[in-house]
Parts: structure tokens; sequence; C-alpha cells
């Protein structure tokens, strides 16, 4: 998914990676896959594979700014089908065999992000 962010000071985009991918993880852990952790700047990793992964593109023209933020969570993907990632990555459902709700979890991701981003914008602490 994709996010279209307009941050009020364009010197807060440089935190957009961190909070978005700490809320990947709290999504991640809400649903039952504790343990996940960040690998600066963007990637989320359950053991020694990737299971998701942020990617941001922002524009600033004096104190304005747009930041599109690129958001990718391996759900219930089967990684190992594919040759070239099946020792680095993996998914949701790889790890708990268990399926779920795609909009579930993206409703579950940005409802934390939202809090957080909206924490960090009111504390200008990015």
């Amino acid at each position: 998914m994709t996010l279209t962010l307009i941050p009020p000071d364009p010197g807060l985009i440089v935190g957009i990676n961190r909070v978005a991918t700490e809320s990947i993880v709290s999504a991640l852990s809400s649903n039952g896959l504790p343990n996940c952790f960040v690998k600066p700047p963007n990637d989320v990793f359950y053991k020694i594979r990737k299971i998701a992964g942020v990617l941001l593109d922002a524009s600033i023209k004096g104190n304005k700014s747009v930041a599109y933020l690129g958001v990718g969570v391996n759900i219930n993907n089967d990684p190992t089908s594919i040759a070239e990632i099946s020792e680095l990555a993996t998914s949701f459902r790889a790890e708990t065999g268990r399926t779920t709700d795609v909009i579930e979890f993206a409703t579950t991701f940005i409802e934390l992000f939202d809090y957080e981003y909206s924490l960090a914008i009111d504390s200008q602490e990015f």
C-alpha cells in the first residue's frame, strides 16, 4: 500500500521510516507474530528473514512537503515459491501457519501508524 503524508514541517520527513517500521512490528505482534525487529533504515525481519519493508519518496518545495510511504508486508504469500528470495524472505502465514485478512492487517497497521505519526508530529520528535 502507499500512504500520502503531508508533514507540517519538511524536517519531519526523516523520521517517517522509523515510525512506519515500528508500526509494522507492532501490527505483526498484535496479530500473533511477536519478536519481529527493525533492521534500519527500512526493513522488518522475523528471525533471519525479511518479512516487510518500507520505501519513502518525498518532495520538498520551500516549507511544504509531501511524502509517499510505500509499505509492503508479506502476509499470506509463500516466499519459498520464488527461488531467488526463498532463503531471504518469510511471511506471516509461513511463520504462524495461519492466513490473516489483509484488510484487517492493513487497518491495524494504519491505526498504529496514525497514532505514532500523530504523536511524533505533535512532539516533533522524529
